[in-house]
């Protein structure tokens, strides 16, 4: 049987221990309940570190740098959270001095190594700041194909997933999100709370001929038959999950706000424990406007697990629970 790992991504320059420590506790808390090993990963760029790759490894070791006191630091750090079990500490180095080059070093460890999940902390940077910093996470979050789970300044650490919020559209590509959330729901025995809003239409035009009375009556029976057939998707998608043994409820929002500010709401008001979104596959578009899934991983105080369906591979993004304080009245 293969054994089960996860790689804890830790930026040992970074001043923030605080944090790093929230990621090190939901790391121990999914080792234990997954029965996983985990593999404690720093990524260094190679300027001022001036390594080379040791490309005698296969595709993914290759990426290992040997760097004894950073390694030792490594060790130190997992010893101090009380991260265990670990499988060992990896130094990685990039080939190139990029963000980006960062990024693929540790998605190849991670692939070559066959982790669960990588585990990791990110400041949240918003705007301009993350703009001009660049951010880790987020270029992680657009590229991996390997689940991730991000840990933010204004969540807590608990490993208990009791209860999963899954927004979705009803479209082929939720549907194999869905399967995929599947067999997380049923390791940590969680109901999946199955999640649809009804986004508010107006007319985009409207004809002289045709009275304003008649406009709004065509509106109304048309947001009824939506209605209808949403609810019925969600009773049907509800009893599927039921006979593969898998818990489950349906919501359906009619709430007049923006899909996002819905999500968040009722996430808080059915003391939801985890998000699970399916994200947009067109990263051009994602890194220039970015999408629902990337505005709920910045804005939601709760665990939001991201998937990209239909690729290769399937890109998962937890973060971490939620501070209940900081929860109420969350808006968009």
């Amino acid at each position: 049987m293969t054994k089960k790992k996860i790689v804890w991504a830790v930026d040992l320059f970074s001043d923030n221990v605080e944090l790093q420590k929230k990621s090190a506790r939901q790391v121990v808390g999914l080792a234990k309940k997954l029965g996983a090993r985990v593999i404690p990963t720093s990524v260094l760029s190679p300027l001022p570190f001036l390594f080379h790759p040791n490309l005698s490894l296969p595709d993914g070791r290759k990426y290992r740098a040997e760097k004894k006191e950073v390694r030792t630091a490594l060790e130190k750090r997992a010893a101090t959270f009380g991260v265990k079990p670990v499988e060992r500490c990896e130094v990685l180095l990039a080939p190139e001095a990029s963000l980006r080059s960062e990024v693929d070093t540790l998605i190849k460890f991670a692939q070559a190594e066959s982790a669960e999940m990588i585990v990791l902390s990110t400041h949240a940077r918003k705007t301009a700041e993350r703009f001009f910093l660049g951010s880790f996470a987020e270029t992680l979050l657009l590229k991996s194909p390997v689940p991730l789970m991000l840990v933010q300044p204004a969540t807590e650490a608990s490993g208990s997933i009791k209860r999963i919020l899954f927004p979705t559209d009803f479209s082929v590509k939720s549907k194999n999100a869905l399967s995929e959330l599947e067999s997380l729901a049923k390791s940590f025995g969680a109901t999946i709370q199955l999640f649809h809003h009804l986004e508010y239409m107006t007319p985009a035009f409207s004809d002289n001929a045709i009275s304003q009375s008649r406009v709004q009556s065509v509106m109304k029976e048309m947001c009824a038959e939506m209605k209808r057939e949403k609810a019925l998707l969600g009773r049907t998608w509800v009893s599927d999950l039921k006979t593969r043994g898998v818990k489950a409820t349906f919501m359906l929002s009619e709430m007049p706000v923006y899909t996002v500010e819905a999500i968040l709401k009722y996430a808080h008001k059915f003391d939801s424990d985890l998000l699970a979104v399916a994200s947009e596959t067109n990263r051009g578009v994602a890194e220039i406007i970015g999408g629902v899934a990337r505005r709920l991983v910045r804005k939601a105080t709760l665990p939001v697990w991201i998937v990209h369906p239909g690729e290769t591979a399937v890109t998962n993004v937890i973060s971490l629970p939620r501070n209940k304080k900081l929860a109420r009245g969350v808006t968009v």
